[in-house]
């Protein structure tokens, strides 16, 4: 008791208040959710409360005759001792971290502790007292996380995100002189298959694709899915002449392989088409995978299932003239007022509208409507999405003038995010328009907010403390690290529709979806889930807790926007 007396009465103005209080301080101790330890100045526990004696599975006094060094995870003891080392030169009165300890039963769990010193009448250290919380769970949820984020869920492979990440480590041996190869292969007319037999069954055949590459790849090989029937393979070490070789290997185990689906007896004979192309660093990673994309196109229109070897210096001629066609549609379309907004509902647990997404269309010469995912990427390559972004937030402004009781989101792009004069631009359109800031949202994608990370945070702060708010849009898909998130203060996570799709059919996207939503509601995010497309995965969502749920099967998006489901 003689510890906790000293630590008492360090917090009290004068040794009378001591005594009467002692059982209630000492009741505070032992009931205490969080764990409390008390050890002397080399870390020697003297003093721990229940609470960390079950973290840790042992008894207060085999405690007592332990260190601190001896229950942390030894991985974890520089970091521990240099924060230390700052408390006792006075940098900080206290110190809070995160780290790993062993139990008695050898298992490790994670642990946010708060450490600080307690001194004596004199001002000197004698003791030191930690809190510690156990947030096991929560590490779990950010790995199940990271993990997906990095990963394709379907395949189990590394995602896009991950590839770009590694050509960079790549391109940057590849200028000290390594031979670095990178393939881009493409499923033959597999669209036609994936149409025709269903997706579930198109899926098995992606997934047993992987496993071919796989057995027939190199054990140092880096295998990705770059989208639905596109992958990546980075060949390190091997010259070009090799890298074709190992492409046409694995063309002909494709060619020869027979995917069959046992359940419905659907087979598929399988090709493949694919682009080569050598990593000499002298390209960045976004003309690196263009180009060998144009080698993959040039292997389909030689009429597929062969491989075709990139040239930078090389121009497709008929890529080309589509680019500028398309270029010049979206410049009329601006010039000429051919965009148009649609408006898709987003409804709460209750199935009622609490505001619509804003989407974009554009009108050809013939007045047909051009899908975003058609022209949007080449507007964000051409630097003309912040013209768009520009015209999208005006014409919404003046749908909220025009409908006093819609509540609107509108999508920001990636290449937007870097022009200040558009941010101050929005700013001052709001203002002058007198529509109530609270009534416009704005949505940015998880890969742009991590790539993006400074632009993105100077956004959110300036139109939240408008009054406006944020959604961070497709989560799930790009995020490297889960304290992204933490440090964002956007509103609402929308949920990656990939995740949400087959809700009801797959248990290990329900597991991680649960996770998602855990720590999102830890965090004090609302969720919104994407590509809700049955009455079935709706009640899911609700009994996992999502607040918003947004897919065809509660509305289509349309020209004019509805007010009821």
């Amino acid at each position: 008791m003689n510890l906790l007396k000293m630590l008492y009465n360090n917090n009290q103005r004068s040794a009378k208040e001591y005594c009467p209080n002692e059982e209630k301080f000492r009741a505070v101790f032992e009931k205490a959710g969080i764990g409390i330890v008390l050890t002397d100045m080399q870390g020697v526990i003297k003093e721990s409360n229940p609470a960390i004696q079950q973290m840790l599975g042992y008894s207060g006094e085999e405690l007592a005759r332990m260190t601190i060094r001896q229950i942390t995870y030894p991985a974890d003891m520089a970091l521990d001792k240099k924060m230390f080392q700052g408390l006792m030169a006075g940098e900080y009165d206290s110190y809070q971290m995160e780290k790993r300890y062993l139990r008695k039963d050898g298992q490790i769990f994670w642990a946010k502790i708060i450490v600080s010193l307690i001194h004596d009448i004199d001002g000197k250290p004698q003791h030191i007292i930690g809190m510690v919380e156990d947030i096991s769970l929560r590490k779990q949820a950010e790995e199940q996380l990271e993990y997906l984020a990095s990963h394709d869920p379907l395949t189990n492979i590394p995602n896009r995100y991950s590839l770009e990440k590694y050509l960079a480590k790549v391109s940057e041996k590849s200028k000290q002189g390594a031979n670095n190869v990178l393939l881009i292969l493409g499923l033959d007319h597999f669209k036609l298959a994936n149409d025709t037999l269903g997706h579930i069954v198109g899926d098995h055949f992606l997934v047993n694709l992987v496993s071919l590459l796989r057995s027939h790849l190199r054990p140092g090989d880096f295998l990705a899915r770059l989208a639905g029937d596109e992958f990546a393979v980075v060949l390190e070490e091997v010259d070009l002449e090799q890298a074709r070789q190992i492409a046409e290997h694995l063309r002909e185990a494709v060619e020869k392989a027979d995917f069959c689906m046992i359940t419905t007896e659907n087979c598929l004979n399988l090709t493949i088409s694919i682009g080569v192309i050598r990593i000499d660093g002298s390209l960045d990673i976004n003309r690196l995978l263009s180009h060998a994309d144009l080698a993959l196109h040039a292997a389909k229109a030689a009429g597929r299932n062969r491989v075709a070897l990139a040239n930078p210096d090389e121009e497709n001629v008929t890529n080309l003239h589509k680019i500028n066609g398309l270029l010049g549609l979206i410049r009329a379309g601006l010039r000429e007022e051919r965009f148009v907004l649609f408006f898709q509902p987003v409804v709460d647990r209750l199935k009622r509208i609490t505001h619509h997404e804003v989407l974009l269309r554009l009108k050809d010469s013939e007045g047909k409507l051009v899908p975003p995912a058609v022209f949007i990427p080449l507007a964000e390559k051409f630097g003309i999405m912040p013209q768009i972004d520009r015209w999208v937030v005006r014409n919404a402004i003046k749908t909220l003038q025009n409908r006093p009781e819609l509540k609107l989101f509108v999508n920001l792009s990636g290449a937007s995010l870097g022009d200040a004069e558009l941010l101050q631009e929005i700013k001052d359109t709001i203002c002058e328009s007198g529509v109530e800031p609270s009534r416009l949202g704005f949505e940015i994608t998880e890969t742009v907010a991590v790539k993006d990370f400074v632009w993105v945070e100077k956004w959110i702060k300036r139109l939240r403390d408008l009054g406006c708010f944020f959604a961070l849009d497709d989560f799930g898909i790009g995020f490297t690290s889960f304290n992204y998130l933490r440090t964002l203060p956007v509103d609402f996570i929308k949920i990656d529709g990939s995740y949400i799709r087959n809700l009801d059919q797959d248990a290990s996207q329900l597991a991680l979806v649960q996770a998602i939503q855990t720590v999102a509601k830890a965090l004090g995010k609302q969720t919104i889930a994407e590509f809700v497309e049955n009455e079935k995965i709706l009640e899911i969502i609700r009994e996992l807790g999502i607040n918003y749920a947004q897919g065809y099967y509660l509305g289509q998006p349309l020209p004019e926007p509805v007010i009821e489901v």
